[in-house]
């Protein structure tokens, strides 16, 4: 729940979940089933398509896009990756090959 402090800091209702209708009937782009008299409050400060957000969606997606074009071409910064977990098929073909050669 946001605190007085958070929504005086930065916007939104105090009391109200951070995200109202997460993994809800209301979570849509056509704000069907939302609490009116809440959104209503939470369009004040924010510029809300449905449920999104406008201004938070564009700069994670601006962050998404810089994060996928940076990688695509240098992953020197990343760490190695992990050896992949063995499979049920694989594990199945080990136990072959060590009931074969007992």
């Amino acid at each position: 729940m946001k605190t007085a402090a958070q929504a005086e800091a930065y916007g939104g209702v105090p009391g109200a979940a951070y995200d109202p209708c997460y993994h809800q009937v209301c979570d849509n782009l056509r704000g069907d089933g939302q609490n009116k008299a809440l959104y209503d409050a939470l369009r004040e400060d924010y510029q809300l398509t449905g449920n999104i957000n406008r201004f938070a969606f564009d700069v994670n997606a601006d962050a998404v896009a810089t994060s996928v074009l940076t990688f695509a071409f240098d992953t020197s910064t990343l760490p190695a990756p992990a050896a992949p977990a063995p499979t049920m098929s694989r594990v199945a073909a080990l136990s072959d090959e060590t009931r074969q050669a007992a």
